[in-house]
This record gives C-alpha cells, sequence and structure tokens, in this order.
C-alpha cells in the first residue's frame, strides 16, 4: 500500500501507517478517527467522513458502474457525459476533490461511453478498505459495499440506492386496460448477492420490492445470461422513492422519464390515500361548494370527473363514510383542500410532495423545505423543459 497521509488536524499531516494499529482490513475505530480529515498521496487531497451520504453515492455508483484497478486506479463510465460531469460536481463540492474530466472510449463490447479515471490513491483507499469494493471487473459475487448495509444513517441508505437507480436502474411505465403501471428499476444485475443486498436494503427503508430474473442470450458470446431485478411498483412507494432519493440522483436523463411519469395525469389520478380525516374534509369541501346538504355527493363527482375518475354518486358515498374509510384520489382531496383553503400537507404524506409540486399544488421551494436537503440536479429546470415540450 502506498504511502497515504491524513490531516486531521488543521497543518498536521500523519501517514495512515502511524494511526493504525491493526493489520488487514481496518477497524471501526480506525475510520472513525478520520472522521472529517482530509487524505492524500501526491494528489490533491479529498475529504473523508464516516457515514456521508455523498461518499456512499459515490461508491454505490463505482460499484455499479466502475471499477478498481491494483495500481490505485479508480474509474467510473456512463453513456451519457451529463452523468459524470453531474458525479465531478458533487464530489467536488462536497468532497473537496476534483475528479479530472470525463473523456470518451469504446469499452470491451466496441460500445462508447464516457468515463473518469484518476489514480488518487486515497480515494482508491476508501473504497478498496472502508466500502470493500473488490478489485477489478464486476463479478456474479459483487455486493452493496457492508458500511452502507449496517449504516444507522438512514440518509446513507437512501444515497446508495439512489446511486444503483443512476448507475444500474432505469425507469419505465405501460398502460394496460385503463391501468397505468409503472416500474421503477433499482437494480438490474447478474449477481444475486448485491440485488439481495438492495432487496433488504429497500425493505429497511420500508418498501414493498420485488425480485424477478430473466435469461437471455448474450448479444456478444451467444452464452445463455441471469439478470436480476429488483423493483418498485406501487403507486405511493414510486413518488416515495423519488423524494427520498432526489437529493443524490445524478443521472439526468433517467430523471427526466421519472419527472415525465410522475407529471402524467393518467398516474396522478391513480395514486390514493386512505385515512380517517379525510371523510369530513370531503362532507365539508363539497357541502359549502353545493350550498346544500342533499347535493354533496354531485359535487364530488364533479370534482372526480374534473380529472378523468369516474365515480358513481354511491362510490362518491362511500369515501365520506367514517366508520368504514375508503381510498380516495388524490386529485380530490387536493381540491377539497383548496375549496376549504386548508393545508393539504395536514391531509397528505410530506413523501408525496414530488406529486403535489409537479401538479401545482404546491411550489419547488416547498418541496426542497420538506425533504431538507438541495438536489445536485437542477429539478426546477428540468420539470420547466418537460412542460415546454409537452
Amino acid at each position: 500500500m502506498r504511502k497515504i497521509f491524513v490531516e486531521i488536524n488543521p497543518g498536521s499531516w500523519k501517514s495512515i501507517q502511524e494511526l493504525a494499529s491493526t493489520r488487514g482490513r481496518l477497524r471501526t475505530a480506525f475510520w472513525k478517527r478520520l472522521d472529517g480529515g482530509r487524505l492524500r498521496y501526491t494528489h490533491a487531497p479529498i475529504r473523508f467522513f464516516y457515514d456521508d451520504p455523498y461518499w456512499a453515492l459515490l461508491a454505490s455508483y463505482v460499484s455499479g458502474d466502475g471499477d478498481l484497478t491494483r495500481d490505485s486506479g479508480v474509474r467510473f463510465y456512463d453513456r451519457e457525459r451529463d452523468t459524470l460531469d453531474v458525479i465531478r460536481k458533487t464530489v467536488s463540492e462536497k468532497l473537496e476533490y476534483e475528479f479530472p474530466r470525463p473523456s470518451f472510449q469504446l469499452n470491451q463490447y466496441g460500445r462508447g461511453e464516457w468515463v473518469i479515471k484518476t489514480r488518487h490513491s486515497a480515494v482508491h483507499f476508501i473504497l478498496i478498505e472502508f466500502y470493500r469494493i473488490p478489485i477489478g471487473r464486476k463479478k456474479r459475487g459483487a455486493s452493496l459495499p457492508l458500511p452502507i448495509l449496517i449504516s444507522k444513517n438512514t440518509e446513507v441508505k437512501r444515497a446508495a440506492i439512489a446511486g444503483s437507480i443512476s448507475s444500474d436502474g432505469y425507469v419505465s411505465s405501460h398502460k394496460s386496460k385503463g391501468r397505468f403501471i409503472p416500474t421503477i428499476g433499482v437494480l438490474s444485475t447478474i449477481s444475486a448477492v448485491k440485488a439481495c443486498a438492495i432487496y433488504r436494503l429497500l425493505k429497511d427503508l420500508g418498501y414493498h420490492s420485488d425480485m424477478f430474473t430473466s435469461t437471455y442470450p448474450s448479444p456478444f458470446t451467444g452464452r445463455p445470461v441471469t439478470q436480476i431485478g429488483v423493483v418498485v411498483h406501487r403507486h405511493f412507494e414510486v413518488v416515495q422513492l423519488f423524494f427520498d432519493t432526489m437529493p443524490y440522483l445524478v443521472k439526468p436523463s433517467r430523471v427526466q422519464r421519472w419527472l415525465q411519469l410522475l407529471a402524467d395525469p393518467d398516474f396522478y389520478k391513480r395514486v390514493r390515500i386512505r385515512s380517517p380525516r379525510i371523510p369530513p374534509l370531503l362532507r365539508k369541501a363539497s357541502m359549502k361548494t353545493s350550498g346544500h346538504r342533499r347535493r354533496y355527493l354531485h359535487i364530488l363527482v364533479d370534482i372526480a370527473s374534473l380529472h378523468g375518475i369516474g365515480v358513481g354518486l354511491w362510490g362518491a358515498k362511500h369515501w365520506t363514510k367514517t366508520h368504514r374509510v375508503g381510498s380516495v384520489p388524490l386529485p380530490v382531496i387536493v381540491e377539497c383542500c383548496r375549496i376549504l383553503g386548508e393545508n393539504l400537507l395536514e391531509y397528505v404524506s410530506a413523501q408525496l410532495a414530488p406529486l403535489l409540486w409537479l401538479h401545482e399544488a404546491i411550489d419547488y421551494g416547498s418541496l426542497v423545505a420538506l425533504r431538507g436537503i438541495e438536489p445536485v440536479l437542477d429539478l426546477e429546470r428540468m420539470a420547466t423543459a418537460l412542460f415546454k415540450s409537452s
């Protein structure tokens, strides 16, 4: 191992060997001692934080679309330069080290891709010793870095999920027999170990994900390849996942597709809320609009039909039964809150804020304030471009 130096106290540099008191994999106490310090060999230093979401984002992305070499090399890639530019900018701001600019090359399959390469020994040291990313290309036994799996910091886990979606994930949807079916691919991999790790991570965060396998002939060798996917399907959780991961998403084109999915009126009307506070809200709003106690159900039917939601009088009455709470379409709740001047977030979970923002129920500043962390991508600009194109 090259002699790496660390600055824990300003102006005082010590070698890792002087600080370490064990061989092999370094102990947790050692890494906690380095928390907040800067590490370097001969290049510009990089700041290390023990339980930092931006380090988890970088490690998750490298473990997906990247690799390490034996000579302290770190490489990660993408077919779109914008993705690497975002990672480079984020690392520069958060970890105080600026990766080299991306370069274009052909990979082993003859396909073009943008690549960032560096031989920064300190970055290599942290990724291999702390995050335990193996040297070489991705293998069938590769997994998610252990410090992420055992972390008690929820933001670390969310950042790792965002890194997986940005590198090895996808966003898709289709409509079948009047149903809008969204799919957020959190991971697509040949490693069963990594798929199980992502599945466990999503479960820890409260998601009901699905895992599936598909086998197809490799376009390069012709041999069968088994791909394992981990996906999130439920409408509420598709929005919740965006809310949780949006500060760390780094692939603009994938985020653009996700925004397009959430902005679709057919998706919006499929999200339903169940709460004992909603039936009184619906009755009060519809009675205020109708001015007549016996016509309030007609008002609810009219509100629903404005958003393309078909419901009869008896269906609307079911929404207003306090003793048997049913699930109510989100657009109806939003409109009733507007009629009464009520705070929408008292009736709707803050995790649905991206959907409320895209359908103009709240503004972008409120979305960021609810999440508490500024996204690395300019989501407001992306949404504006989306609406202009449509």
